[in-house]
C-alpha cells in the first residue's frame, strides 16, 4: 500500500467514523482530540522503552507509529489536504534540513563576513511580481516605480484590492520558488569565497510564513548558490549587532537594496553595497556605495 492508497483508507474511515463534517470548530475539536491520540501513542511506546532498558519492542515500535500516522493522516483529511500536498511538504522540508545540517555543520573561524540580501539582490523580486500583478489582476505596475511593492498601483485597481491579499495571493501561488536568479550574483558570490568571505544570507523575507521560509530553501536548493549562512528579520542591524560577527568587527560590508537596511547599515559604521534602484536611489551617506552590476559590488 502506498503513501496514497493510506490516505485514501484513512480518509474512508473518518467518513465513517465521524460522518459529513461541516463545522470548522467540529473539525477543530476532533483535531485536538487526534493529536492527543497521536501523543498517547508515543508516550506509551515511551514508557515500554524504559521499562525494557531502552530496547523498543519491534511490534510496538511499529504499531504505536503506526497509529501516529493514521491520526495524523486523520488530521490531515479532515481539513482536506491531499497526498500531492504532503508529498510536497515532505520535499520541502527535506530540502530545509539539508541545508540547514550542511550550514549549521560549518563553524565560523574569524573570516571577514559578508552581509548578503536576497530579493532584489540575488533574485529578482520586482519583475516577476510586476508580471503577476498584470496576469492575475490586470494591475500595470511600472518596476521603475519609487514604491517598492506598488501599493498605489494596487490601491487604485478598479477592484479595490488589499495590497496584502495580493502579496499573500503570490505566495500562495508558490511564486518564490522560481524567482530567477540575478545576472551575475552566481559569479559574485563564488568570488567573495574565493576571496575567503564567510556568506551570511540575510532577508527581510517574514520568517513565520511557513510558505515563504520553506519556499526560501527550496530556491536556494534549486539555484546552487554557494553560502555558508541563511537567517530571516525584518531588523537586520538588530540581527547583525546580536550576531557572533559584530563584536569582533567581522562583518566587511553588506549588501541590500532597501533604503531602511541600507541608511541603517551606514549609520552606524557598515560599509554597504546597494544595487541602484527607483525605490533607494535618493539615499545617500559616506557608507554607501551603489552598484548598476553585482559583479561590481566587491570592486566598488
Amino acid at each position: 500500500m502506498n503513501f496514497i492508497d493510506m490516505m485514501e483508507a484513512q480518509a474512508k474511515y473518518n467518513k465513517t467514523k465521524f460522518g459529513e463534517l461541516d463545522s470548522d470548530d467540529r473539525k477543530r475539536e476532533i483535531s485536538k482530540d487526534l493529536a492527543l491520540n497521536a501523543y498517547n501513542s508515543i508516550n506509551k511506546m515511551i514508557k515500554k522503552m524504559r521499562v525494557d532498558n531502552g530496547l523498543p519492542h519491534e511490534d510496538d515500535l511499529i504499531f504505536s507509529s503506526i497509529d501516529v500516522l493514521r491520526y495524523v493522516m486523520s488530521m490531515l483529511n479532515l481539513w482536506d489536504i491531499s497526498p500531492e500536498e504532503v508529498s510536497t511538504a515532505f520535499l520541502l522540508k527535506d530540502i530545509f534540513l539539508d541545508i540547514d545540517h550542511k550550514t549549521n555543520s560549518k563553524k565560523w573561524e574569524g573570516q571577514p563576513v559578508a552581509i548578503v540580501d536576497i530579493d532584489d539582490v540575488l533574485a529578482e523580486f520586482r519583475q516577476p511580481f510586476s508580471d503577476f500583478l498584470k496576469q492575475e489582476y490586470k494591475v500595470e505596475a511600472d518596476v521603475e516605480s519609487p514604491q517598492y511593492f506598488f501599493v498605489e498601483e494596487i490601491l487604485n485597481a478598479d477592484e479595490g484590492l488589499n495590497p496584502e491579499k495580493v502579496f499573500e495571493s503570490f505566495v500562495n501561488d508558490n511564486q518564490f520558488r522560481h524567482l530567477p536568479v540575478i545576472e551575475g550574483a552566481k559569479e559574485f558570490l563564488s568570488n567573495l569565497r574565493s576571496q575567503g568571505y564567510w556568506i551570511q544570507l540575510l532577508t527581510a523575507r517574514p520568517k513565520k510564513d511557513l510558505k515563504i521560509f520553506y519556499d526560501t530553501y527550496y530556491w536556494l536548493g534549486a539555484t546552487g548558490l554557494c553560502f555558508d549562512r541563511v537567517d530571516f528579520s525584518p531588523e537586520k542591524l538588530r540581527w547583525c549587532m546580536n550576531s557572533e560577527y559584530y563584536d569582533s568587527g567581522a562583518i566587511t560590508f553588506a549588501v541590500d537594496d532597501s533604503p531602511k537596511h541600507a541608511l541603517e547599515y551606514a549609520k552606524h559604521g557598515i560599509c554597504v553595497k546597494v544595487p541602484i534602484k527607483s525605490y533607494n536611489k535618493s539615499i545617500n551617506h559616506e557608507n554607501i556605495q551603489f552598484y548598476s552590476k553585482i559583479g561590481d559590488a566587491i570592486g566598488v
